[in-house]
């Protein structure tokens, strides 16, 4: 992972955790008068490209077979959805707990919140099961329920389902960027389709995911492809220029976030100078990328998946005192509330994040390695019928070719080319099981014989 692409996530999920607070939970107070927090659900399409980006750049060159597309979906699954269910689960249960505490404190006379306890819809079975198979997200439903940022994740899953179809079956790297520019121009023209009939609701958070998300997604893909086209030209650039390229990129980012209600259909181009922004990211070096690489923003983006679903269900559990009180004593609820989330994040990145997401690798391998087996001994069974079938057109050996006595039954190890060291330990091994699959799959009387089969 690029260090600073790294850091840059941890700002965005940092920005999407103030945006839920301050904007959509209705906290108030100054920072909600901030066009920054108010259109920091933007960030959301950040992702998207830097993910595009990310995919791009590791497996471009890896989904060539059925097992490695096969492992990457396993990789996929077990880095996404562990944690989207235990989060949706948690974030259920903080609203029936917190409910509960409410109904609990009614019953002795105290009054918390401005409703009646269990008065907010907060769980919805066809939701539900739509969470369930990642289906939440891509227009079928647009509720804000349960664990609601998971809206982008059964979006980004099912992004990860085109893209690998598409490198799959398209091999040449000109292919795939004309393909990607395809899909942009598609989902541009639908957007400013949209736009004439909606106005600036068109990108509100659950409406038209996965054009969004695909929009975005290949952008990001075209970030990476247009950066190793021109990686040679910028190799000897000065960090100095890319800092101040990364300077002005940041800036107009944010800038462009901030007036998003101004912009009209303009809002469109935002997407696009993100992926300019993490494309000057993409040396790692320069001003931008050394303040995105300092520890605490390194800390924010290793744990940004677990901050970004988990503190939906903290968010539940400090929703009262968030509301409840005013200036300046909300920023020491923001600042416990923050706190809160870190932790709980630190907890599920640790507890459930990593250890599946490295179940998801070691499931990955074992499949990819049990296809090369299977692939060497079809391939041994293969090379022995043609050897058979040569031997059995040879000419018959006359007698005094014949050997008089029986060879002694050779080694295998005497009967195998040395493999080269210079190769990789997988290509090594999976040399020698082929190897020795061919001989310990021969016919006794072959095997025990000289071991010479036919000339050729």
């Amino acid at each position: 992972m690029i260090r600073s692409i790294e850091g840059l996530r941890g700002v965005a999920a940092l920005m999407v955790v103030f945006f839920h607070a301050f904007v959509l939970a209705r906290w108030g107070g100054a920072p909600a008068q901030w066009g920054l927090v108010q259109n920091a659900w933007l960030f959301v399409d950040l992702f998207f490209v830097i993910s595009g980006a990310i995919m791009a750049m590791v497996y471009g060159q890896r989904l060539q077979d059925g097992g490695q597309v096969r492992a990457f979906f396993i990789k996929r699954f077990f880095r996404l959805y562990p944690l989207h269910l235990v989060t949706t689960l948690t974030a259920i249960g903080a609203v029936i707990v917190v409910q509960g505490a409410k109904w609990a404190a009614a019953q002795a006379g105290v009054q918390l919140g401005g409703e009646q306890p269990f008065a907010v819809e907060f769980f919805k079975l066809s939701y539900f099961l739509l969470e369930l198979v990642m289906l939440q997200g891509v227009g079928i439903m647009t509720e804000a329920l349960h664990n609601y940022p998971s809206w982008s994740l059964s979006v980004e899953f099912w992004l990860y389902l085109a893209f690998a179809v598409l490198f799959f079956f398209v091999r040449s790297t000109r292919a795939r960027v004309w393909a990607s520019v395809a899909i942009v121009v598609l989902c541009l023209d639908h957007f400013l389709r949209v736009f004439s009939g909606l106005g600036p609701q068109v990108l509100a958070p659950d409406v038209h995911g996965m054009p969004r998300g695909l929009l975005s997604f290949f952008i990001g893909v075209l970030v990476w492809y247009g950066w190793q086209a021109v990686q040679p030209r910028l190799r000897n650039l000065s960090s100095p220029a890319l800092g101040a390229c990364q300077l002005v990129l940041a800036v107009l980012s944010l800038a462009l976030i901030d007036m998003r209600a101004d912009l009209g259909a303009w809002v469109y181009a935002i997407p696009f100078v993100f992926g300019l922004w993490v494309w000057s990211l993409l040396p790692d070096r320069g001003v931008v990328a050394a303040f995105l690489q300092t520890r605490p923003l390194q800390w924010l983006g290793v744990h940004s998946y677990s901050i970004y679903l988990v503190h939906v269900t903290v968010l539940t559990v400090f929703d009262w005192p968030g509301r409840k009180f005013g200036e300046p004593l909300k920023y020491a609820v923001v600042a416990v509330f923050v706190l809160a989330v870190l932790l709980a994040a630190r907890c599920t990145y640790r507890w459930i994040e990593v250890p599946w997401r490295d179940r998801g690798k070691r499931l990955a391998g074992r499949g990819q390695v049990e296809m090369g087996v299977m692939s060497a001994s079809v391939a041994a069974r293969v090379s022995l019928a043609i050897s058979i079938s040569w031997s059995s057109c040879s000419p018959v050996q006359k007698p005094s070719d014949v050997p008089k006595k029986r060879e002694s039954r050779r080694p295998v190890s005497t009967l195998m080319p040395r493999v080269p060291a210079t190769i990789s330990p997988m290509r090594r091994w999976g040399t020698w099981i082929s190897l020795a699959s061919r001989y310990w799959l021969m016919p006794m009387g072959l095997r025990n014989s000289s071991w010479r089969i036919s000339p050729g």
